[in-house]
């Protein structure tokens, strides 16, 4: 009888140490990619996309910024992960977190930085926007 008691107990504590895990692993709450895009060229040029995060044609040595706003429409605070993906990634500059409270809205810039040994060419990928309940 006593074995049997044992065995209820650590089997009940391991269903709430089980579940207080589970509770305060954060979990995400949404995802979004949105496209990259520069060519580090000899000419400068401009693109205008509403729907990407394009940079258009720039100068080495030299740089261009965009700006996305990230807004919190939920009841409670969020923080944001921000990862980029593919070869953009050697040269863009960007914050890899955000915090937002209730209702906030923060502008985030996105910066290409062209230094005078990036190698010519055309950079792409992804920007990932994971939201997690803060």
């Amino acid at each position: 009888m006593i074995k049997f008691s044992y065995i209820i107990f650590f089997m009940s504590l391991f269903l709430l140490l089980t579940s207080i895990f589970f509770s305060f692993t954060e979990k995400e709450i949404q995802s979004e990619v949105l496209y990259a895009s520069v060519n580090i060229t000899n000419k400068a040029g401009f693109e205008i996309n509403g729907t990407a995060l394009t940079f258009g044609n720039i100068q080495r040595p030299g740089t261009s910024s965009r700006n996305v706003i990230l807004t919190n429409d939920y009841n409670f605070p969020v923080i944001i992960f921000i990862k980029v993906e593919g070869d953009i990634s050697k040269v863009l500059d960007f914050p890899e977190e955000i915090k937002l409270g209730i209702g906030e809205k923060e502008r985030v810039s996105f910066s290409v930085i062209a230094s005078p040994n990036v190698d010519y060419g055309f950079y792409s990928g992804e920007v990932l926007f994971n939201t997690f309940r803060d």
